[in-house]
Parts: structure tokens; sequence; C-alpha cells
């Protein structure tokens, strides 16, 4: 049974060999009171568990011996510890104040023990009416739908023991039974107070805002009962028939192929789609819907309304249930939220169309508002048949636009991906074959390119100071250190793919972030389910970052929200990648400026060609090497004699205003370690 501060308060719920705990505890709760002769550990666990809650678990780690021949002192000093029982329940009474039924139980506890060592009860000890009598009386009541009494009873017990749930929510359920749904909904109230994200209490807090019309917070409340339990169908079809009713139409449709999901063979589920297919005028899923639901319950009473606008056309026989689903269903879905910056959209869309595989994805594009021109781009590619559109009045972020067209996506992956982005051959086949060579894998992150080929994303990693950062920005998109197919723990949303069902059970990206760290975030809660995440080098998208206006508005608040969140799970891990590729990286602070250092222990392949041109006269085409080489590693140590090498050869080819800009760039830095003449430099790169 799982750790409960309340039960511990009545009696000692583990022996001291069960517990482990940081020795700095003892410091904040005491250490074991000497007074006592038997019970020093129980006395010790209720000061702990007003400091933290105990974690349980339930592996068997020992075992021992239980006597009862009064060999042992659990056997030998019972008498001791009924005394010792009623000193520390006596230590104790005001953590009680609020909690009659706890005292009762005590009580009730105390008086078994007494009987069983034969002993009398003490004088003038009253009887109360137990918890157990009214919960009876109560129960009897509604066998009996005797509503009237059942609510009386209920209130008094709520009353007298205010902290038990299942009281509250009988209670809620019997004056919801009479109509009293605002009576219902004060009892629900009271009761989130305890238990704030009990999923029981969700779930009636959602139907009793649907009874008294508040959609907004039947949403609400549906939508943290999907979050304790994402994978519950009932849970889904409520969310989609209040985005129905709200008019959230493509979120419904996305909610009810979620709940199929978890339980196809449930007709009114596809009845449910059926409907929502209708309202959205998708005649393709409107027409697989009616056929499911005809072949599980052809006689249902709902059938013929929701499948009015099929035409006799589509009488043929209905598919199988797994053939229709697959048939229907796209390996992957393409999400890409809009807002403004008409020409970047319409240069995203183009470069999809281009290098992907029709028969691979659809595309689904969330539209936050935009004003210049790209919500008539959208409807009209929606209208050919080649986007699906969701559109909002008002920029909602990244993360808000993202969840509802992974709502209403129909894809085994969902990949997520900015509009300022442009794709090349192969990307989308690329972060598949990750995903389908290894069920652990969730996501898939891509290597994402400056216009002018330096890296802007190959990985995130945390650094010592638990700053989370892109490792290798500004590298060459050809150093060795940004092509290794390999794991990170965090990867960059701007393009990634991730496994649907892992996706879901996350619960989606956070939308307490707006347009900032809510990738990080995912990134977390997808390792925290035990998932890999993988870099792979081989799928290459064009980022021209951050180009949404308002991207940085909210930067700090985002950080500290992640903070809040994560910080104990933001362990340093830069390290690992810097020794493995061979590379030490140092900062150093130069005046009030604080520049990075690294030392690469890879072979710059731009500067031997540079050189080797250079010897054969070919001033320019070196020109053009050595400008590579500087981009290779744009920290590496090896930059400050390419520097001055580029600078010799451009005084060479008589380009001396840039000669000379790239010397006074190195005077700034003559404090660092002299580079080698010309000569030794071309030698060794050559």
């Amino acid at each position: 049974r799982d750790f409960d501060p309340n039960r511990l308060l009545v009696c000692n719920l583990f022996p001291v060999l069960c517990v482990m705990h940081e020795k700095a505890c003892l410091e904040q709760a005491g250490v074991f009171d000497e007074s006592l002769t038997t019970h020093e550990d129980w006395d010790l666990w209720i000061r702990l568990s007003l400091l933290s809650d105990f974690l349980h678990i339930p592996k068997v780690t020992g075992e021992y011996s239980w006597r009862e021949d009064g060999s042992t002192m659990s056997s030998g000093r019972k008498t001791d510890f009924l005394r010792t029982m009623e000193i520390i329940h006596a230590k104790y009474q005001h953590l009680l104040r609020d909690k009659p039924h706890l005292k009762q139980w005590q009580r009730r506890y105390v008086r078994e023990l007494r009987q069983n060592l034969g002993l009398p009860a003490p004088e003038g000890e009253e009887t109360e009416t137990e918890p157990e009598e009214l919960l009876r009386e109560a129960q009897l009541a509604l066998e009996r739908h005797n509503w009237p009494v059942a609510e009386e009873l209920l209130g008094r017990l709520s009353r007298c023991y205010p902290d038990i749930l299942e009281t509250h929510l009988t209670l809620s359920d019997v004056l919801t039974l009479q109509g009293k749904h605002q009576e219902a909904w004060e009892v629900l109230r009271t009761a989130r107070r305890m238990a704030p994200d009990a999923l029981p209490l969700l779930t009636r807090l959602g139907l009793n805002c649907r009874q008294r019309g508040d959609l907004n917070g039947a949403l609400a409340a549906y939508t943290r009962a999907w979050h304790q339990n994402p994978q519950n169908p009932e849970i889904l079809a409520n969310l989609s028939s209040v985005c129905l009713e709200l008019g959230l139409s493509w979120e419904a449709l996305g909610y009810w192929r979620e709940a199929l999901r978890q339980e196809p063979g449930n007709a009114e589920l596809w009845l449910g789609l059926a409907e929502t297919a209708r309202r959205l005028g998708d005649a393709g899923t409107l027409e697989e819907a009616c056929h499911q639901a005809a072949q599980l319950n052809p006689g249902h009473p709902r059938l013929k309304d929701c499948c009015r606008d099929l035409t006799a056309a589509d009488s043929a026989p209905p598919p199988s249930l797994s053939n229709a689903a697959s048939a229907s269903r796209p390996a992957a879905s393409i999400i890409i939220p809009t807002f403004n910056n008409l020409e970047l959209t319409q240069n995203c869309l183009e470069s999809i169309r281009q290098h992907t595989p029709r028969e691979l994805y659809e595309l689904m594009v969330v539209d936050n508002g935009s004003t210049d021109g790209t919500r008539l781009l959208l409807e009209r590619l929606a209208a050919m048949g080649e986007i699906k559109t969701i559109f909002h009045d008002a920029n909602l972020g990244f993360a808000r636009a993202s969840n509802q067209g992974a709502r209403a996506a129909r894809g085994n992956y969902l990949v997520f991906l900015n509009n300022d982005t442009l794709v090349t051959p192969g990307w989308l086949e690329e972060l598949l074959r990750i995903a389908e060579q290894d069920p652990e894998v969730a996501a898939v992150g891509a290597k994402l390119l400056y216009p002018d080929d330096t890296v802007q994303h190959a990985g995130v990693v945390v650094s010592s100071q638990r700053l989370v950062y892109h490792i290798y920005r500004g590298f060459h998109r050809d150093h060795p250190a940004v092509n290794k197919e390999r794991p990170f723990r965090f990867l960059t949303a701007a393009c990634l793919l991730v496994r649907r069902e892992a996706f879901f059970a996350a619960g989606l990206f956070d939308e307490e972030f707006y347009n900032g760290f809510e990738d990080v975030d995912l990134c977390l809660k997808l390792a925290r389910q035990g998932h890999k995440l993988v870099y792979n080098p081989k799928c290459v998208v064009y980022h021209l970052e951050s180009q949404t206006p308002g991207r940085f508005d909210r930067e700090e608040e985002n950080s500290r929200l992640l903070l809040s969140r994560w910080q104990e799970h933001l362990i340093p891990d830069e390290d690992r990648y810097y020794e493995e590729d061979g590379i030490i990286f140092h900062v150093r602070r130069q005046g009030e400026e604080i520049v990075p250092l690294m030392y690469d222990g890879n072979e710059n392949p731009f500067w031997r060609e540079a050189a080797q041109l250079w010897e054969r006269g070919d001033l320019e085409e070196a020109r053009e090497f050595y400008l590579k080489a500087l981009k290779f590693n744009p920290y590496d140590s090896r930059r400050w004699g390419i520097m001055a090498e580029l600078a010799e050869l451009l005084e060479e080819a008589g380009h001396h205003r840039e000669a000379a800009s790239y010397r006074r760039l190195l005077a700034r830095h003559l404090h660092l370690p002299p580079s080698p003449d010309k000569r030794g430099l071309r030698q060794a790169a050559g």
C-alpha cells in the first residue's frame, strides 16, 4: 500500500529496517526520541512526514522473521507498545484538528489492541457513531434510490469528516441525480481543495460543468483528466464532445481518433467521429466512420442521421477494421504553425512538395491569426486538397497550435516543423527510418543549417552552469562532430518527429510555455517514460531561425518555468559529447568579453585544401576554402593561424582592404598563443 500520512497518524506503517533517508533529514526533523521505549521509529516517521512524503518502492529488499513466542521486541513488549501508542496519539493531537475521523480511527485501533491484550477499556470512554455506520445507512438509501435521505446522511458525513474524498464525490452524484447541479458544483469545489488532480473528481467536474453550460470549464477539467490518463477512451470521448460543442471541430476529430486507437470496436466512438467529420465536410473520414459503425452495430439509432450525407454510391461492403484504419492513415502528419511571414511559408510548403513522397504524409497547417495574406494562401491550398488547415483569430503560440494540429492529425508519427524552414531530399524518409528501426525511439531530430551551411542544431545539451544550449552551433555542416547519429536528451522542435502514442502519453506540449522551451519540457517527459531521443544528421533542413515576430517576448518567463519544473533533471552533459568528439572546450575572459575557445582534434580538411590551392597559384579558389576553414569550427584555437594565412593570401591577390580587416582582428587577439609563420602553417595544413 502506498504511503498515506493520515494513516501514519493512526498506527505505524513500516518497521525501521524498511526506510532509507538522507542524513540531513535528521537535522530538520530531529533524532529518535530516547524517552520512548518502543515506537521510537514511528514517532520519527511522523516528524519526517511533516517535511516530505515517503516514496514506496514496491520491491522485496529483505526478509525478517515474525515470532509470537515473546522472544522478540514486537512479541515480548505488547503492553508497552500500547502505552507508547497512546503517548504518540496524544503528542500529535494538534495535527487532527480538522480530521475528526482520524481521532475516531485512533480510538478504535487502541480499543482493538486493548481487547487483543485482554485489557479493559478506560473508564468514561464514550461511544461514537462510526463512519462505517453512516456509510452503511447512506448505502442503503442509495440502493433504494432514496436520494433525499442519502443526501442528508452523506452531507453529515462530509461535514464530520471533511477530508474523505469519496464522501464528497458520492454526495455530488446524489445531488446530480436530483438535478441540483449548482449544489453539486459547490461540493466538488470543496473536494478539489483536498485532491485537485484526482481522476474521479476531474471527470465529475467535467460533467457538472457541461450540465451547467460552462463548456470552457468542462474542457479544462476533461483536459486535466486526460493528462492523468491519456489512454482512457471515455475521457477522450468526453473531450471530443466538448470540443465539438465549442466549435473546435478539428480538435474533436483528433480526440475521436485517439479514442478509437484505444477502443476500435466501440460503435459510439465511430459515430462521434462521423458526426464531427460531417460538420467538417471531411467526406473520406465520414465514409470510413459510417462503414465501421454499421459493421459493428447496423441497427444503431444514430447511424442513419450520421450517415445521411453519404450517397448511394458509397454502399460498397465496408473494409475490415484494421485495413480501413491503415489505408486511411499516412505514415506521418507534418504539423506547421504559422503567423505571418507569407513568403517563408510558401517556400517551406513548396520545399515539402518537391522533396517528400506524397504517399508518406499529410500536411496540417495551424494559422495563428496571420494578417499578411497567409490565410488566403492556406485556404487556396486547402481547397485544392493539398493541406488541412486550422485557423485562429489570435496568436496562441507554438505549443497550442502544435497540440491542435496533433489532435487533428491521423499519422502514426507527428512531425513538428517551423514555417521558416526548407527541407531537402530524403529528410522525412531519414526521420522515419530511425523511428521504424527501434521501437524504443520516441523522437528523432534533424541537422538544421543556416543558409550559409553552418549548423543551427545538431543536438541540445546542458552546460556546467545548467544552461540549455545547441551544441556545435555555428560549425560547418561537414564537421565530424555534427555528422554522428546518436542519442541526445534534448532535441529542438523546429524539426522533430515524435511517435504519436508517446506524444499523447507525455501530455503533448505544455501550453504554459509560450514560444520557448516547450520542446525541452517535452523531451524530459519522453525521457521520464523511458524513451530514446536520437539525432539523425542525414535529415538535413535549412532553418531561418526565429523569424516569427514576438519569438523571444517571454524568454525569461519560459526559462523560469523550465527551472521550476525540471531544475534537478538539468544535469550537465556537454563534456560527454566534447570528449567523444575529440574537442577540449573552455571559456576565456578577455576584458569584459567572454571568449569560447576549443582545441579541436579533428583535421580541418578545408585548411589543407586551401593551402594546396595556394601552392598551385589558384588564389581565388584558395580564398574560398580558407573562408570555409574558418567556419569549420569558429571557436577552434587554430583559427588565428588560418586567419593569418588568409590575410597574407588576400594581400598577394590584391584584396588589400579585406586583408587589413583580418589583420586588425588578429591584432586584437595578440595576447593569445602566437601563430607560426606562414610557411609553417602551410606546411602543417599541407
